[in-house]
């Protein structure tokens, strides 16, 4: 996906943060909620020394590739989550 692509590429020159990509959640086969049945839970973000900060999440269909939602946290929420040592 371009967009975590093009998130990646930012931070590779940044000493104080790295990209962190994993599955939040893994299709269950047994559920009859199509969303917890058929879509991966996507979370990426970045990775400081004492914290995570979640900047995308994507809900992504295991057979067709197709991006359910696509949550991007805003920089107000960021800056909320800070405290003065981030400042």
């Amino acid at each position: 996906m371009s967009e975590v692509k093009s998130f990646m590429d930012s931070l590779k020159n940044n000493s104080n943060a790295k990209g962190i990509v994993y599955v939040e959640r893994y299709p269950d086969k047994n559920s009859s909620n199509v969303y917890i049945r058929d879509y991966y839970g996507l979370y990426v973000g970045e990775e400081h020394t004492d914290h995570n900060v979640n900047i995308y999440r994507f809900a992504i269909n295991k057979n067709t590739k197709e991006i359910l939602y696509y949550d991007a946290v805003s920089y107000t929420h960021l800056r909320a989550h800070e405290t003065s040592a981030h400042l």
